[in-house]
C-alpha cells in the first residue's frame, strides 16, 4: 500500500511538471529575454540567452504571461501548460507600407468659444505575422496647434523614436509594430480651412462623431449609426462609414444649430481658446472620453473612465 501511494505521489508531481519550449525565427544574434509571469499559482521564470531555442525545464503546470524582448522588439502573450508544450515566435521584419491599415478611426467634431476644433483617434493596425519596422506617417488637413498624444503607442507595446509634425504629416519615427499588433494614435487641432477626413490607409471604419448643437452635412457614404448621451447628457450624433479605400479625402461641413448658438451666444469669440490653457485641458477630456467610449465598444472590451497623459504641443 505504501509503495501504491509512493507511485502516485511520484506521478502526480510528474505530471505536474512539464517542459516548455520557445522558438525564436528570425533570430540574428543578440540577447533574448524571456519572462513567464504564473496568472494564478506558480513561478515566474525570468532567463537571458543568446540562442533562438528556450527550454524551461519542469514548469508547473498552469497559465502564464510570456513577454519576450529581442532587439526593439517585444512579445506579449500568454500560453497554457499542459496544452502549449512549444511557441513559436516570428521576429522576422517587413517595412512594406502596405501591411498597415486603419481598422477605426474616430473624427470627432466640437466647438469652443466658438472656434471649432477636431480631435482624430486614429487605430492603426499591423496585418501582417511579422514585425512592421520603419516610419509611419499619418496625413493631416491644413492646422493649427497640434497636440499629439503617444500614450496609445506605448500602451500597445510599440517602440518608436519620437512622434512629430512635419508640414501636413504626422511621423511616428523608427516604429516597431508587433504582428497583427492595433495602436492608436490621437491628435487635436484647429482646422484652417476645409475640414477634411484623409483615407490615406485602407480604413474599415470611420465614424464622425458630433453633439447636436453642431450640425455637420457629410457625403453620403456616411450613414447614421447611433446617438448616445455623455455622463454630463449632451447627446452625440455617430456617422459610419466602412470599408474606405486608401487615397479617399472626404469633404464636410459644419456650423452651430439654432439649439447650438443659443449655447455658446454668451462666449467672447473674440479671444481664442487657446489664450486659456484650462479650456485645451477640458475640451481633451470631453472629447477623449466619447473616443474612449466608442473604442471600448468597438473593441468589447476596454475601462471606461481612465484618464492618460501624454499630450504634446507641437508648433509648427
Amino acid at each position: 500500500m505504501r509503495k501504491f501511494a509512493l507511485i502516485l505521489g511520484l506521478m502526480l508531481i510528474i505530471s505536474a511538471a512539464n517542459a516548455f519550449e520557445i522558438r525564436i525565427e528570425g533570430y540574428e544574434g543578440g540577447n533574448v529575454t524571456v519572462r513567464l509571469i504564473p496568472i494564478g499559482n506558480g513561478t515566474a521564470e525570468n532567463v537571458t540567452v543568446q540562442e533562438n531555442v528556450i527550454t524551461f525545464q519542469n514548469i508547473t503546470n498552469g497559465s502564464y504571461h510570456v513577454i519576450i524582448t529581442y532587439r526593439d522588439m517585444q512579445y506579449l502573450g500568454s500560453v497554457t501548460i499542459p496544452g502549449n508544450d512549444t511557441l513559436v515566435v516570428n521576429f522576422t521584419k517587413t517595412s512594406d507600407t502596405s501591411v498597415l491599415k486603419i481598422d477605426n478611426m474616430h473624427y470627432i467634431l466640437n466647438y469652443q468659444n466658438g472656434d471649432l476644433v477636431v480631435l482624430e483617434v486614429v487605430n492603426f493596425e499591423n496585418t501582417a505575422d511579422m514585425y512592421y519596422a520603419g516610419d509611419i506617417v499619418k496625413e493631416i488637413p491644413n492646422a493649427s496647434h497640434l497636440m499629439i498624444d503617444d500614450t496609445g503607442l506605448v500602451q500597445a507595446g510599440v517602440s518608436f523614436e519620437n512622434v512629430s509634425q512635419d508640414g501636413n504629416s504626422i511621423v511616428i519615427k523608427n516604429a516597431t509594430v508587433p504582428p497583427r499588433g492595433i495602436f492608436s494614435l490621437a491628435y487635436l487641432y484647429f482646422p484652417q480651412g476645409d475640414l477634411e477626413i484623409i483615407a490615406d490607409y485602407p480604413t474599415d471604419i470611420i465614424r464622425i462623431i458630433h453633439p447636436t448643437a453642431i450640425t455637420v452635412s457629410a457625403p453620403d457614404v456616411f450613414k447614421l449609426e447611433t446617438q448616445f448621451a455623455d455622463a454630463n447628457g449632451q447627446v452625440f450624433v455617430v456617422l459610419t462609414a466602412t470599408n474606405v479605400t486608401k487615397g479617399q479625402v472626404f469633404t464636410i461641413t459644419a456650423e452651430m444649430s439654432p439649439q447650438g448658438a443659443d449655447v455658446h451666444a454668451g462666449a467672447d469669440r473674440g479671444k481664442s481658446p487657446l489664450d486659456n490653457p484650462a479650456v485645451i485641458v477640458g475640451v481633451l477630456l470631453v472629447v477623449a472620453g466619447v473616443a474612449l467610449f466608442l473604442y471600448s465598444n468597438r473593441k468589447g472590451g476596454g475601462n471606461e473612465g481612465e484618464e492618460d497623459g501624454g499630450w504634446e504641443l507641437t508648433d509648427e
